[in-house]
């Protein structure tokens, strides 16, 4: 059948109009999902207890104590601070504020959201347009790389509900399984996005986005080239030392003590631990799933107990030995050619 010109445009067109579907879905499901702990993510402040973050005063309003009094609050006005015990006073304050938040949430929320997501596509769009990576143009791929950053947003939307260390999210995973099995290229601009994305639904985090993006950026680099599965546990060692590092320089920049800092940067590690594991479960079988033969399975293909080979080298040694020649030759043409 012939491609018309139009044809070939559509094609084109194609994986960026399923990029912005991807990225409008997300905008669905973080407000169906995400409730108002995505403004207070994994804290509680009750009466009593000590606040693990400072709280400050997003914009001007007003609460009565518990005497009935009348209270107004400034714009960036300090109302817990970290370490401090929550007392009657700042647990209205703070319960005022939520109700505020929760009141506007499903406009300006979904909102900010939205226009979030818009420079996100546009972003990736520049991406495609100007690089035109041919992998994003295989259906097959995109729906991959969708499928993956679903899971991951589910799974840190999960986190952020559970009151879980945000450090765990396993990010680094998807970008070494996005690497390894479409492009390190494009998986560099999906870690980029989804870093961001999962920073501005944990409440503007900006340290989780920078150690989520230093990770995956780093697992990239690690399964370059991978030719074998035990290279997973090197690439997961190089995760967890960037994150511990990461958090751990995030943690003195906010003047946090050294026991603190250690404690925090621990998480780097255990996440560097849990996506080495991830990515060793599901890379056969997002391979099998989705037809994709990675660097991986060639060289299991070419195990000399596979029966195929083994019965080839029996009954026709000369056409094995041609055969061996002819790929060493078209190996080093493939690697003079990605060199130039």
């Amino acid at each position: 059948m012939k491609i018309t010109g139009l044809d070939k445009g559509w094609m084109r067109l194609a994986p960026i109009k399923i990029i912005i579907g991807v990225f409008i879905l997300l905008v669905l499901l973080s407000v169906i999902f995400v409730g108002r702990e995505v403004f207070w993510p994994g804290y509680n402040f009750k009466e009593g207890q000590i606040s693990q973050r400072n709280v400050y005063a997003p914009f001007d309003f007003s609460f009565n104590d518990s005497d009935g009094q009348d209270i107004e609050v400034k714009r960036n006005e300090l109302i817990v601070q970290r370490g401090e015990r929550v007392n009657r006073t700042q647990e209205l304050a703070i319960e005022q504020l939520m109700d505020i938040q929760r009141q506007s949430r499903n406009l300006y929320y979904s909102l900010g959201i939205l226009l979030l997501l818009i420079i996100l596509s546009l972003v990736t769009v520049t991406y495609v347009e100007i690089y035109k990576p041919s992998q994003l143009l295989r259906a097959k791929n995109v729906f991959l790389i969708a499928m993956l950053g679903l899971l991951l947003i589910f799974s840190a939307q999960a986190m952020m509900l559970l009151s879980w260390p945000l450090f765990l999210i396993p990010l680094a995973a998807v970008s070494m399984l996005i690497a390894v099995l479409v492009s390190p290229g494009i998986s560099i601009m999906a870690t980029l996005v989804l870093s961001i994305f999962i920073g501005f639904l944990a409440g503007l985090r900006f340290d989780l986005t920078l150690t989520l993006f230093a990770g995956g950026t780093v697992g990239i680099y690690s399964v370059l080239n991978m030719r074998q599965r035990r290279s997973l546990t090197k690439a997961g060692i190089l995760v967890a030392l960037t994150g511990m590092i990461t958090i751990f320089a995030l943690g003195l920049t906010n003047f946090m003590s050294i026991s603190e800092v250690i404690g925090q940067s621990m998480w780097g590690v255990v996440n560097g631990i849990e996506c080495a594991l991830l990515v060793t479960f599901m890379l056969p079988i997002l391979e099998s799933l989705f037809g994709i033969t990675t660097n991986i399975n060639l060289l299991e293909m070419s195990d000399l107990n596979q029966p195929l080979l083994k019965e080839l080298v029996l009954k026709a040694p000369g056409t094995y030995h041609h055969s061996l020649v002819v790929g060493n030759l078209a190996e080093s043409a493939a690697d003079r050619t990605a060199g130039l």
